[in-house]
């Protein structure tokens, strides 16, 4: 029952990345008034993301550090990439390589800076005085 289960996961993660990238590659074929495929799709990935084998996390944890999910120009899907970012740290399997997930976030977080800049300002209002 075990085997059948995490087949189960693994097939809807594969469907699930699939389905994400194909959305990020085509925006328009989401309709006018409903939730884009490729929100619902992170949104489903992070929910499915504790109970991923380690090799479809670390996967998934590439994923979410590209420039895809982190310089898109859909705010909605770079919120998504950080906290699925964030979540790493709470599975179990991530939280004992902390070290080289740091190492990485610390070495891709960067490049995407200025990219990211702009989404994140329209993101949060300006709260300065």
């Amino acid at each position: 029952m075990t085997r059948l289960l995490s087949q189960d996961v693994e097939s809807t993660n594969a469907k699930l990345v699939e389905m994400l990238q194909n959305s990020l590659h085509d925006p328009s074929a989401s309709q006018p008034g409903t939730v884009p495929v490729s929100h619902t799709s992170l949104d489903l990935l992070l929910i499915l993301l504790p109970q991923l084998p380690m090799n479809l996390s670390r996967a998934l944890f590439e994923k979410a550090c590209s420039p895809d999910l982190l310089e898109s120009k859909d705010v909605g899907i770079q919120k998504r990439a950080y906290r699925m970012l964030a979540s790493f740290f709470e599975v179990g399997n991530f939280v004992q390589a902390r070290d080289t997930v740091i190492e990485h976030l610390v070495k891709c977080l960067p490049e995407t800076s200025q990219s990211v800049r702009h989404g994140a300002e329209k993101a949060r209002p300006d709260r300065r005085c």
